[in-house]
């Protein structure tokens, strides 16, 4: 996954995507914010170091009859998960709006927790704030607070809710029937391990990350 990274530098078609939903360039530096150029080139560069096999393994490649294809397209906004600055998983997003689908996970890989380090690095005595999505969680970040991300409504599993254990934890939901449905499932699964939970809702048909985007005249 490093290679992986350091082979697709942000390009200026992906900054000028997310700065325009209101990220900072220093928030994208921090989070280690890639892109895609070419699929086929980065394919391309991959198959002359791994087989692929090997490839495969990583979720980054599938093959249909054989032939080999990178999961994620041309121009395709790369988010690298860190583990004790370790790349594990990376999630793809499309840098247009009209491409479907808009986000990319690595092929048969369990989707791990975006930003875990934070949780390893905070004071126990603190909030942390669970978000749903990563841009969320970059969101509440720039926001100045401590954030982790899920992907997905039904994402967080009893192994992430135990890393939380005997935390104060404040739930960051999307204004809409998902959020409704991450709030129920990760207030039950956190209290299991004593976690203390409460929740901060946005308006209905909002998530956090409005709240960095700029405001239209």
């Amino acid at each position: 996954m490093n290679w992986l990274m350091d082979s697709s530098p942000l390009r200026p078609r992906g900054i000028n995507y997310l700065t325009g939903r209101g990220f900072s360039e220093v928030i994208l530096r921090r989070f280690g914010i890639g892109q895609v150029e070419s699929a086929s080139a980065l394919l391309e560069a991959a198959q002359l170091r791994w087989t692929l096999d090997e490839l495969k393994q990583t979720g980054l490649v599938t093959d249909t009859y054989g032939q080999a294809r990178l999961i994620f397209r041309n121009h395709t906004i790369l988010f690298p998960f860190l583990d004790q600055g370790a790349i594990r998983y990376v999630q793809g997003r499309a840098a247009n709006d009209s491409d479907k689908p808009r986000w990319i996970n690595l092929a048969g890989i369990q989707k791990p927790l975006f930003n875990v380090d934070a949780i390893k690095s905070h004071p126990r005595s603190d909030f942390i704030h669970l978000c749903e999505g990563i841009t969320d969680t970059i969101a509440a970040a720039q926001l100045g607070l401590t954030a982790v991300g899920v992907l997905g409504a039904h994402s967080l599993t009893p192994d992430h809710a135990e890393l939380f254990s005997g935390m104060k934890v404040t739930l960051l939901p999307d204004g809409d029937r998902g959020g409704d449905q991450f709030e129920r499932h990760a207030l039950a699964l956190l209290r299991r391990f004593n976690a203390n939970v409460s929740v901060l809702r946005v308006p209905r048909g909002t998530d956090i990350a409005d709240q960095i985007r700029p405001k239209k005249d």
